[in-house]
């Protein structure tokens, strides 16, 4: 499975801001000797990696998955919508995608992640590319763990974006998991894990 989503918004703006991103790691972003790209890569990894382990996303936005073959059902790590498109490439067609009817497949979204089965009356296709490794393409759209007391689809949950903000100070400080702060290396506990293990499989 190989799974592509862009961010409506930047990685800073996701964590709360320019300003919140400067106290939490106690720098000074547009200083010199900061290198600002390295920051947001780092946010960026941070935002990616709390989704990853949570299945839910920051904001609302469209997700594409494609796999390798198309199994009876297969699960989505991320909370779903909808599911917008299915596709696939045909053997003869020359890397353009075939659709396929969105109706032949039945998405469960109570749940994170989702699930996706295919009914019983699909007919299986023979024409299916074994050129490409990934034939099938599946486009959802998401939805956000956000607060929306504010209506705003940018309105972020708190907790996701402390979880996030934690990891992303172990980046930006720690560079890894593992110290040999002493004769035996050891791997140091990451705070936000109390977050994210109460997070994770929840609708």
């Amino acid at each position: 499975m190989r799974i592509s989503q862009k961010f409506a918004i930047d990685a800073l703006t996701l964590l709360g801001g320019e300003t919140v991103v400067e106290e939490h790691l106690r720098i000074d972003i547009s200083a010199a000797g900061t290198d600002r790209a390295h920051v947001e890569l780092l946010a960026e990894a941070s935002v990616r990696y709390i989704q990853e382990i949570t299945g839910r996303t920051f904001v609302d936005t469209s997700t594409t998955v494609d796999l390798e073959t198309l199994p009876p059902f297969f699960e989505v790590p991320f909370k779903p919508l909808t599911l917008a498109s299915a596709a696939y490439l045909a053997t003869d067609n020359a890397g353009t995608y075939t659709a396929l009817n969105v109706n032949d497949f039945n998405l469960y979204k109570q749940t994170s992640p989702g699930i996706v089965s295919i009914n019983d009356d699909f007919t299986a296709l023979s024409d299916v590319s074994d050129v490409d490794p990934f034939p099938f393409r599946f486009v959802f759209t998401t939805g956000a763990e956000s607060d929306r007391t504010t209506g705003e689809l940018t309105q972020t949950s708190g907790i996701f974006k402390a979880c996030a903000l934690i990891y992303l100070s172990h980046l930006y400080e720690n560079r890894q998991a593992v110290t040999s702060g002493g004769f035996r290396p050891y791997v140091m506990p990451l705070a936000f894990e109390s977050f994210v293990k109460t997070l994770k499989r929840y609708p």
